[in-house]
């Protein structure tokens, strides 16, 4: 995987500026049965449509409010923009996905697919999370995945989401 970024197209990269947080959605929100409030409001073990999860802390996906307070104040007067990083909110993804938007345009986009609610309301809620701060926040979304780990390995301020794709980025950087 180093070689891949150490090989990758040069331009594809972050500002120095910039603190990127890559978000875990789509199925592990959109199958899950908590609410987004609940899922905002602690840490919750996924659980799937069929009831079944292990409680553990691998088995924490997605990050509550908390999380993101806790781990930004480093960053604080380091940044002029954050970058939320997802992939797919939903395989029927209408748009055809790779693309690079600001936020407000990309969410739009997604509000319009009913099977990622959830998943659009959550990057909602984040991404309002960090705008109240008074910080300009951009969402790139659906790119393609050999980018988005090379983006999130060569930036320069990170915090990971949940998951083994933030994992193996963490283990690279």
């Amino acid at each position: 995987l180093r070689e891949l970024v150490d090989n990758y197209d040069e331009t594809v990269k972050p500002a120095d500026d910039e603190l990127v947080i890559h978000l875990r959605l789509g199925d592990v929100i959109n199958r899950d049965t908590h609410s987004v409030q609940e899922l905002l409001q602690d840490y919750q073990n996924y659980v799937g449509g069929d009831g079944n999860y292990e409680k553990a802390d691998w088995n924490q996906y997605v990050k509550p409010l908390k999380y993101y307070e806790k781990m930004f104040p480093p960053f604080r007067n380091k940044i002029n923009t954050i970058t939320l990083m997802c992939g797919s909110m939903g395989h029927d993804d209408p748009y055809g996905g790779y693309n690079v938007c600001k936020g407000a345009e990309c969410l739009e986009k997604k509000a319009t697919n009913n099977n990622t609610n959830k998943s659009f309301e959550y990057a909602s809620k984040i991404k309002e999370f960090f705008e109240n701060m008074g910080i300009p926040v951009n969402m790139r979304m659906d790119t393609h995945p050999d980018s988005d780990f090379v983006y999130m390995v060569r930036a320069k301020h990170f915090i990971p989401g949940g998951g083994g794709f933030s994992e193996l980025v963490k283990n690279v950087r």
